[in-house]
């Protein structure tokens, strides 16, 4: 028995791409450098005993070089702009790439486990080992020889691939459950609507000089915390449980309608309300007995065999 649908990312891209954004770091970077240096340059000039023309001489050469390397640095952004256009293209393309390399390996897979895409689907609710958060995976669900059988649709996992890994194929497993070791399924949760009501204000229209009221809306939202449990024994008699989405519940009705916890509960009150046959005494029996034989309703032979009968019963 198999419940492990969750897998873990795989590189599946072995080159490096080039890090734009430290090249955009580095030229603001850079461009605050010039600009502090230029201007503390410029400070201390002014304030050497050196003269105007010295001076000036001085100050124009540090402002070309501030020019130089602004120009970098104008270079620098305009590289990290186009690169990272560049980048959000091929990751777009890789991540196609990738989709498309899991869906083929998903078709050859299922294929290789003689699984068919079926019409009938139900979303486990799985809970992650390492983190506190809830995966929502859907499955093919089927029943043959005696046996419910789940397998992970690739959804899910299509909307996990990356640019430059993807969910390795060879961890998905069937999940296998013996029908007569389930003991039952239930709603748990709760269905919560809301009603929201707007309009109902009265305003002035200028142009009728009249009064206008809005109609009165009523708004009703639902949220659905339902949750069908699947409850079971495996293979070491250990009691588990499978938790789905609630559109899972009319599946379960149609497949195996016993093991509703609804159902069993009814069939439970319903023969506790049944009075129990009352049996005769075996004296009571004899009676009667001895009363038909003497009305000639039955054969001696049918006395004798069912007096026997009554007597084994009483010494049992």
């Amino acid at each position: 028995m198999s419940d492990d649908n969750k897998i873990e990312n795989k590189n599946v891209l072995g080159q490096e791409s080039f890090d734009f954004f430290n090249l955009f770091l580095g030229s603001i970077i850079l461009m605050v450098i010039a600009v502090v240096c230029f201007l503390l340059f410029w400070f201390i000039v002014a304030l050497l005993p050196i003269g105007g023309w010295t001076a000036q001489n001085l100050v124009s050469d540090a402002f070309n070089i501030f020019c130089i390397i602004m120009g970098i640095v104008i270079f620098g952004m305009v590289a990290s702009g186009i690169g990272f256009k560049w980048q959000e293209y091929d990751n777009q393309t890789n991540c196609i790439v990738n989709r498309n390399l899991f869906q083929q390996e998903y078709d050859e897979y299922i294929k290789k486990l003689g699984i068919t895409e079926r019409d009938i689907e139900v979303t486990l609710i799985s809970k992650h080992e390492k983190y506190d958060f809830k995966s929502r995976i859907p499955q093919y669900l089927w029943v043959a020889d005696g046996i419910l059988h789940m397998f992970p649709t690739a959804e899910y996992y299509l909307n996990n691939v990356t640019s430059i890994s993807k969910p390795d194929i060879s961890e998905l497993k069937i999940t296998t459950i013996l029908l007569d070791s389930i003991l039952y399924y239930q709603e748990t949760g709760q269905l919560y609507r809301h009603a929201f009501v707007s309009g109902g204000e009265s305003r002035f229209d200028a142009l009728t000089e009249a009064t206008v009221s809005e109609p009165i809306k009523t708004n009703i939202v639902s949220e659905d915390y339902r949750v069908v449990e699947l409850t079971y024994k495996n293979q070491d008699g250990e009691i588990e449980s499978l938790e789905f989405r609630h559109d899972a519940y009319e599946i379960f009705k149609k497949i195996m309608p016993m093991k509703d916890m609804r159902k069993i509960k009814s069939v439970k009150t319903v023969q506790a309300k049944t009075p129990k046959k009352r049996i005769p005494s075996a004296k009571k029996q004899l009676k009667q007995l001895n009363e038909l034989k003497e009305e000639g309703l039955i054969t001696e032979e049918e006395y004798t065999t069912r007096r026997e009968k009554i007597l084994d019963s009483i010494m049992e």
